[in-house]
């Protein structure tokens, strides 16, 4: 939801999604749900019914979702929807030109949705910064990773991504879960493995493995 990073490997890609969240906030641990008539695999958000990650094995689609998309925005009263509720309806829509031109987003907070076809190897990514859609595709090939920009400035999304580009000079890409789970820099504010006052920490860590047409889901709750 807040730090997720994409590599590929000789045997795949693979997504892995780290969760900053309030730690007593309720969530349901990933486990296949009905959307419609589509089978979904995502954990639950209890407080508003949505998610952060989902993924359908039948057609091999991944969406991931963080906070915020350019920058740190006003929060307004109240939203027509949680951003939960939108990553799991733009499995709704067969492409993504039929889910930039269809997806109505106003009334929504601003986001970034990220999009996989792992069957046929591509990557989109959605920003909707609360007036426009911003859409492009983004080449699978280069390693990528993301930071919530509701939680961390440009300035600390750019060292987190150091961090990132300088972990995978001296690991292999098969074990990023750990970096996922490590901590970097001084200030555990803006650490990948975050801790803030108030509760606010990195509380989980999902990841979905994609081999051929075969896929591995898992998931970690930190203490």
């Amino acid at each position: 939801m807040c730090t997720v990073s994409i590599v590929l490997t000789i045997n795949g890609l693979i997504l892995t999604s780290s969760r900053d969240e309030q730690k007593a906030r309720p969530t349901l641990a990933p486990q296949y749900h009905l959307w419609g008539s589509r089978r979904l695999w995502y954990p639950k958000d209890m407080q508003s019914g949505g998610t952060w990650l989902a993924f359908e094995e039948e057609t091999g689609r991944i969406a991931c979702l963080l906070n915020g998309a350019f920058d740190a925005h006003v929060r307004a009263s109240s939203y027509r929807k949680s951003r939960g509720h939108i990553l799991l309806e733009s499995f709704d829509y067969g492409d993504s030109t039929a889910l930039l031109n269809c997806l109505d987003l106003d009334g929504i907070e601003p986001f970034t949705l990220l999009l996989v076809d792992s069957l046929v190897s591509t990557l989109w990514e959605l920003r909707w910064d609360g007036l426009y859609k911003h859409f492009k595709e983004l080449d699978l090939n280069e390693p990528k990773i993301w930071s919530s920009a509701t939680l961390y400035s440009v300035t600390e999304s750019m060292e987190r991504e150091r961090w990132f580009r300088e972990w995978l000079l001296t690991n292999p890409a098969e074990r990023i879960f750990e970096f996922h789970q490590g901590s970097y820099g001084s200030d555990p504010k803006v650490d990948i493995r975050m801790v803030r006052s108030g509760g606010l920490q990195t509380v989980s860590i999902s990841q979905i493995r994609i081999k051929g047409a075969e896929a591995e889901l898992s998931y970690q709750e930190l203490p």
